[in-house]
C-alpha cells in the first residue's frame, strides 16, 4: 500500500496502530516517490513496463516496487531519484517514441 503523507494524518497514531496489529509483518518504507507512465493502453503488454523498467536502469535508479493498471505504470524509487526517474521515463516514453501516424 502506498500512501502520501499530505493525505496521511495523525500519522504517529497511524504506526503505532499498525505495528500493534501487524507487528513485523507490516512496515513503513520513508523517503520513496511514485513516478508513473500513464496512457490508454500503456499496459496491454510487458512491453512498456520493460521499456520504463531499462530506462530506469540505464539511469542507475533501482526501483523499490512496481504497480500496474490499465492505464498506468508506477515505479517506487528513492526520493533522491525521482527528479533523475521523471526525466528517464520521459526520454524514453515522450522524446524516443514514435510518433503517431494521422
Amino acid at each position: 500500500m502506498v500512501l502520501s503523507r499530505e493525505n496521511l494524518h495523525e500519522e504517529e497514531r497511524f504506526r503505532r496502530g499498525l505495528a500493534e496489529r501487524f507487528g513485523e509483518a507490516a512496515r513503513v518504507l520513508d523517503g520513496i516517490g511514485a513516478v508513473s507512465a500513464i496512457g490508454a493502453g500503456i499496459n496491454t503488454s510487458y512491453k512498456n513496463v520493460r521499456r520504463g523498467s531499462a530506462a530506469l536502469a540505464a539511469a542507475g535508479i533501482e526501483p523499490g516496487g512496481l504497480s500496474t493498471s490499465s492505464f498506468r505504470i508506477s515505479w517506487l524509487v528513492p526520493n533522491a531519484a525521482v527528479n533523475d526517474a521523471v526525466r528517464a521515463l520521459h526520454r524514453v516514453f515522450i522524446e524516443e517514441a514514435p510518433l503517431p501516424v494521422p
